[in-house]
Parts: C-alpha cells; structure tokens; sequence
C-alpha cells in the first residue's frame, strides 16, 4: 500500500477555461505531437491541466507523466485490480472484483494523511475499459456521470507511453476535514485534487518501473 500526505509540490500547471461539467477524454489535447516535444513539455515531471469550477460545474485535475514503458505494460497494470493498493497513492484495500466484458467493478477504500490526521472512505467503482487507450472511471452510485480517466498515448514508435490521469470530484461537499478545508479556502480544493493526481501517476510510474 502507498501512502498518500497532502504535501506542496512544484510542477507545471495550466488553468483551463470552463468546458463540459462532465469529464472528457484528454489525450486529443496531446495526440499527433511529436515525441520530442512532448518530452521537452514533461521532461520536469508531471504536467497537469486545471479545469476551475463555476457554478455549474466541478473543477477537473489532468496530470501526466511519461513512463519509459510500452502501453501494454502500462495497460496491464492499470486493470489489475488484485495489486491496486500497490500501484495507486492512497488505496488501501480493493475486494468484491468483478470483471464483465469491458466493464470492472469493484469496492476501494481510500484514505489521505494530513500529518496526524487521517480520513478515510470506500466507494464503489465502475470502470470501463476500452484497450488499448482509455479506462473511464464511475462511482456505482452514480453510473451515468464519469468521475475521471486514464489514458495512453504511444511515444518513440511505441517503446514509451504518455500516461494522463484526469479526476473530477467536489471536494466541498466531502465531511470534515476535507470538505472543511474545500468550503473555507477556496484555492484548498485546486491543490488537494492536484497534489492526488500527481502521486497517482508518480506511483503508477514507480511501480512500472519496478516491475
């Protein structure tokens, strides 16, 4: 299991202009750049993309990280469900696993460590699997409406892979003390979601890495 401490980082990040509430597909944003430039974008670390709330709308965080790894590996990683609290910050516990065709379902507990204080919650997961390039996540309770993504873009003719985890979350309405800390400083919300995605896809690169 991988800890997950809120903590400052110092990482390249754009401000998006409002789009859809729902989540949407963000590898267009990078696909058919050329592989050199993309590393020269990510060759620092993590890139991530903020998407602000409104009204309207929740806010979305998009981190990505280059992974010297062919997507297939990376794939097989991702959908191993049985090894999820190894490979992804902040899982503890992942049990009732259900594959069917495209579709994964399964119950997560997760957690987030503020220095002493650790809060904890399980939640009941959707997700679907469209190989080789996307897995679109969902809270069961709400199937309609997708909560985030992973997606794959090649890189160097295959050999490494662009990974994008993109999560969307209204972290105002969550019980103390995040919610607290999302409904009384208003930037909380941008930075907590933020400094999750990147420990998501510096785990994930870890773990490749390892393997």
């Amino acid at each position: 299991m991988r800890t997950f401490s809120i903590l400052l980082f110092t990482a390249m990040v754009i401000v998006l202009s409002p789009a859809k509430a729902d989540w949407q597909p963000q590898a267009p944003r990078f696909e058919g750049i050329d592989s050199a430039e993309l590393r020269a974008i990510f060759k620092d670390g993590p890139f991530n993309l903020i998407r602000r709330r409104t009204d309207k709308q929740l806010p979305m965080v998009v981190s990505g990280i280059i992974i010297e790894a062919e997507p297939g590996k990376i794939w097989e990683i991702l959908v191993d469900y049985e090894h999820r609290p190894e490979i992804v910050t902040g899982v503890s516990k992942v049990q009732d696993i259900k594959r069917e065709g495209n579709k994964a379902t399964f119950t997560q507990k997760n957690f987030i460590k503020f220095s002493f204080i650790k809060f904890a919650w399980k939640e009941h997961r959707i997700h679907m699997h469209y190989p080789p390039k996307r897995i679109v996540c969902y809270e069961a309770k709400n199937p309609d409406k997708s909560i985030g993504g992973y997606e794959l873009i090649p890189l160097d003719n295959g050999k490494a892979t662009l990974l994008l985890y993109s999560t969307i979350a209204d972290l105002r309405d969550w019980a103390f003390p995040v919610g607290t800390m999302a409904r009384t400083m208003p930037l909380i919300e941008e930075i907590l979601m933020t400094s999750a995605s990147v420990m998501i896809v510096t785990g994930i690169k870890d773990y490749t890495e390892r393997k």
